[in-house]
């Protein structure tokens, strides 16, 4: 099986990260095994997304998300960032972005924070430089979409996107719905808070 280390691509010229007063994102890599560890073995982190995964499980997610980011823009199926904290470089969780099944120009996001850091102000700023980078066409993905699912049972996650301007969408099932199409996030942006407008300026 390849290894994720020899998925990374080190010679790729489009610049997939950004930085922002309190979160920075990158590519998830070779260096995050013990995140994916962590977010994907841990009870708490798991609860309203899957069941919870052994290390080996684990392991085999990570080298799917390594190889998804290693592939060029136009036929990635997904990109996973990393978020760190800006002040410290502490890791903190993975936004990922996949294209819906269906339809190649939609994009599904999912933030995954470790417990010590849920509800402490990163994962708004996260998701901000995310969205902003995919619908800004900063990043190369021909992405015109983007939703957001939440379990109705987790208010909080729902309130990623509500903060960030989504449209809240008819629930599917047990879960919320949020969408915000790509001529629409510009106008969107002047209602950000203040503390992740600045994400939105980048490569714009």
């Amino acid at each position: 099986m390849t290894s994720p280390e020899s998925m990374a691509s080190a010679d790729d010229p489009i610049d997939w990260s950004f930085r922002g007063p309190r979160a920075c994102g990158r590519l998830v890599d070779a260096r995050d095994r013990e995140l994916y560890r962590a977010l994907y073995t841990s009870p708490q982190v798991m609860a309203e997304i899957g069941p919870t995964m052994t290390v080996e499980e684990a392991d085999a997610t990570f080298a799917k998300a390594c190889g998804h980011n290693a592939r060029e823009a136009a036929t990635a199926r997904a990109r996973y960032w990393l978020i760190t904290r800006t002040t410290t470089g502490a890791s903190t969780g993975i936004v990922s972005m996949v294209r819906h099944p269906q339809d190649a120009r939609c994009g599904l996001l999912g933030t995954m924070l470790l417990p010590e850091w849920q509800n402490r102000g990163i994962g708004l700023p996260g998701l901000a430089g995310v969205v902003a980078g995919v619908l800004a066409r900063r990043w190369p993905l021909g992405i015109d979409l983007l939703l957001g699912y939440h379990a109705l049972s987790n208010p909080n996650s729902g309130r990623l996107t509500e903060g960030l301007g989504f449209t809240r969408m008819p629930d599917e099932g047990d879960q919320g719905v949020w969408r915000m199409v790509g001529d629409e996030w510009p106008a969107c942006v002047e209602r950000w808070p203040r503390s992740v407008r600045a994400y939105a300026g980048q490569g714009v």
